[in-house]
């Protein structure tokens, strides 16, 4: 992974992901509009405090605003 593909982000778990990574794969998804999105593919590390199972239910639904994709 190229060092221009790294980013970091000062939020807690619950924030990241519902809004973070949602929009994160709605842009790139838009840049690649007229391109196969079949086989696209995200990285996502955390550094979550506690058990980090308990943010699974932060996933559910996390790109239903984005319809389109």
């Amino acid at each position: 992974i190229s060092e221009d593909k790294i980013e970091g982000f000062v939020l807690n778990g619950a924030e990241f992901i519902q809004k973070i990574i949602p929009e994160k794969i709605y842009f790139h998804c838009k840049e690649l509009e007229n391109e196969k999105l079949t086989n696209l593919v995200f990285h996502v590390v955390m550094n979550l405090p506690g058990y980090s199972a308990e943010h699974l239910p932060y996933f559910c639904g996390f790109l239903s605003k984005f319809e389109e994709i």
